[in-house]
């Protein structure tokens, strides 16, 4: 520890990576095996550490804050995979979002990414090397679901616990630990015994410990979980911060809104493989895999009627169409049609309905919601990512 009270650099250890001691930390993982018909996946045969000694983020890292390709995981007694040749890119700078149900592999992703568990094939690169080595390890932050504390300390001096086990001390230490009970809007309750907190305000602590060491890249699994709605849009409004200094953040969540407005981009899983192409926005997901509903109010005779659904009927993007009569003035009625995303669809609508003399009275459209689109790739038929 220098005197300003800055990190020390701490020697790599053979736990972490294979090669002599002293070595500088290794590159990216990349396993290599071959399966024999029949015969289950062997463990790993070969690990290539791809780097340049003393350089910790070659190549691509340079923008991408996590780099998977070809990633495979097995456990013994099942016949299917956990992760199924899972290839992923995620660039610095951005809050991603894992979706998927419960069993679609999330949780086994997250370890592999964060070195907790070697897939038995692939490529990992996390930050631009081995994410078990603990050069690594250093610059990532992790909060599983377990919210666990010494529950006689305070918030403030859990926090400080924390952050002395990455050789932090002096004032240095206190500026960190103020800095995330900042985010975490914690500082009221510091020095409260962490046993003393609530649901919520131990989920904010544990998301405070996870940023204590000003980590590049953050994993977060579930952050919200058990923080009611106040408590959510605080600790966002932190959070959607740390991509402006540079940062990564990956998150999981079932709460879908919360993925639609916060999340850069998103990925789904589903018996884990990726069902949506990587990264996308919240956007083109509802773009491409959604169907939106359009809502037209009109009036024209019974003649007229007719003959503009009988147009509407010629859209090749329309799914579902109906009519219906509408309370009002003689004539009027209700045109509903759900279809595929594309701009211009309802002016389409709209037009044909016009040039058969039908007028239009109000038109609504109503976009489709993550949710939607996320029920329909987890639930419906496996289809290939556009």
């Amino acid at each position: 520890m220098t005197a300003s009270g800055q990190r020390q650099h701490v020697p790599e250890t053979q736990e972490y990576h294979q090669g002599p001691a002293g070595k500088a930390a290794p590159g990216p993982l990349e396993i290599h095996h071959q399966e024999q018909p029949g015969k289950a996946a062997p463990g790993p045969a070969e690990i290539h550490h791809q780097g340049q000694p003393g350089r910790v983020a070659p190549g691509p890292a340079e923008v991408q804050a996590i780099v998977l390709r070809g990633v495979t995981v097995r456990f013994p007694g099942r016949d299917e995979p956990s992760v199924d040749g899972l290839s992923l890119s995620i660039p610095t700078g951005q809050i991603f979002g894992l979706l998927g149900p419960n069993g679609a592999g999330k949780s086994t992703l997250l370890a592999v990414m964060v070195g907790l568990l070697t897939p038995g094939s692939g490529h990992v690169e996390i930050l631009g090397g081995d994410p078990r080595s603990q050069a690594t390890r250093r610059d990532i932050g992790v909060l599983d679901q377990r919210t666990a504390f010494y529950a006689k300390l305070s918030g403030r001096r859990n926090l400080a616990f924390a952050g002395s086990l990455y050789g932090y001390t002096g004032k240095a230490l206190g500026r960190m630990v103020d800095a995330a009970l900042e985010l975490a809007n914690l500082e009221q309750y510091a020095e409260d015994p962490a046993g003393s907190y609530s649901g919520g305000m131990a989920r904010r602590l544990a998301i405070a410990r996870a940023l204590i060491h000003d980590p590049r890249l953050i994993f977060l699994d579930e952050p919200t979980a058990g923080i009611d709605a106040v408590e959510c849009a605080e600790l966002w409004r932190g959070i959607q911060r740390l991509p402006e200094a540079g940062k990564t953040v990956l998150l999981t969540t079932h709460d879908l809104v919360e993925a639609g407005d916060l999340c850069d981009s998103v990925a789904i899983m589903r018996t884990g493989r990726l069902v949506t192409p990587e990264p996308t926005s919240p956007d083109y997901l509802r773009e491409t895999y959604g169907a939106m509903v359009i809502t037209i109010r009109a009036l024209g005779s019974p003649a007229l009627r007719q003959q503009g659904m009988a147009a509407l009927r010629s859209i090749p993007e329309i799914t579902h169409l109906q009519d219906t009569p509408a309370d009002g003035q003689p004539g009027e009625f209700v045109v509903q049609a759900t279809a595929s995303v594309k701009r211009g669809i309802a002016g389409q609508l709209v037009t044909l309905l016009a040039v058969n003399g039908v007028s239009i009275l109000d038109v609504d459209k109503r976009m489709p919601t993550l949710e939607e689109v996320f029920h329909e790739l987890t639930t419906g038929p496996l289809k290939a990512a556009r």
